[in-house]
């Protein structure tokens, strides 16, 4: 089911204490200042001018901004509702932040990349952070989530790589043991770092990844609160014009980054060719009225997944 509800992503710096192969934004391992005080007070401005009045903060690691605390507050402060996307790393190990994130974060999504430990360590490409550890991090904070934020909801999102699809179902089944609610699962694509440090052999093929949902999630949706696949592979059943899987054609959604430029998309806000101006200097905010005529992205048209397929793949992020 696509949610409708217009949303606004903050993405408030590009460094990241990971150096993931799969990173569409190509994050760096780095030390910057992130976005501004002044660049998140505008971007807030602009979202409450479109009725957004959901934000998604995320990054590069977005708790990695020196300020990360305080932009929390002052989103909190002007009424929004907050998510973050995060790896977790300094989610579990900094007491602030933690306590920040438990009592002012009402959805939070902690990246998980691959479902087996080759898999998990080969993507991540840095040591300290075991899959095994990361789970059993993710259930005991969870626990202390929920506890103080009865209405939160948090869960994984979880890159699957083409070697992992036999993985699949004993993963689901540890997950299920583990109390784990909510889970996203999400096929790698080759996109942005992952053109260069992950070759043809690592493409989806959607018809396979298709197929192999199907048959888990009849099985064990329902030991979730929320099992969800991405699949871009849906087009033949969802979308007669793969264009109208385009999340931008069903609802609002603005992407600003720590600069402050403004992009239709989460997926494009690495794409200078798709920037639609800058927070700093926009007056009249009139470009969501031509984004239903603006070309197919590149998830649409390039190819990103294996084919064939008897047509193009649909938005691999119409789900979020």
């Amino acid at each position: 089911m696509i949610m409708n509800a217009n949303v606004g992503f903050l993405f408030i710096n590009n460094d990241c204490n990971m150096r993931c192969k799969h990173c569409y934004i190509s994050a760096q391992h780095r030390q910057t200042e992130g976005m501004s005080l002044n660049v998140l007070y505008k971007s807030l401005d602009l979202f409450k001018r479109f009725n957004i009045s959901e934000i998604r903060i995320t990054g590069g690691e977005a708790t990695l901004h020196p300020k990360f605390t305080k932009i929390i507050e002052i989103i909190n402060e002007q009424g929004f509702t907050v998510g973050l996307t995060t790896n977790g790393i300094r989610l579990f190990s900094n007491l602030a932040i933690r306590e920040s994130v438990i009592n002012s974060i009402n959805r939070i999504w902690i990246s998980q990349y691959g479902i087996s430990s080759e898999g998990h360590d080969f993507i991540r490409n840095r040591t300290g952070m075991t899959l095994s550890r990361l789970m059993r991090e993710f259930t005991n904070f969870s626990r202390d989530y929920l506890f103080s934020n009865a209405q939160g909801r948090i869960g994984l999102s979880c890159l699957i790589t083409s070697d992992e699809f036999n993985m699949l179902l004993p993963y689901l089944r540890e997950a299920i043991q583990l109390g784990i609610k909510r889970l996203r699962i999400i096929p790698v694509q080759i996109d942005g770092r992952a053109t260069e440090t992950l070759g043809v052999t690592h493409r989806i093929n959607l018809e396979e990844y298709s197929n192999l949902i199907k048959s888990v999630s009849n099985n064990l949706s329902s030991n979730f609160d929320e099992l969800r696949f991405n699949d871009p592979g849906d087009a033949l059943l969802r979308y007669p014009n793969v264009r109208n899987s385009c999340l931008i054609r069903n609802r609002t959604m603005i992407s600003i980054n720590d600069k402050g430029g403004i992009f239709p998309c989460c997926i494009l806000v690495n794409k200078k060719e798709h920037c639609l101006g800058s927070v700093l200097e926009m007056t009249e905010p009139a470009f969501p009225i031509e984004l239903n005529e603006s070309a197919v992205c590149h998830v649409l048209t390039e190819t990103i997944w294996k084919q064939p397929f008897p047509k193009p793949p649909s938005c691999p992020i119409n789900y979020v």
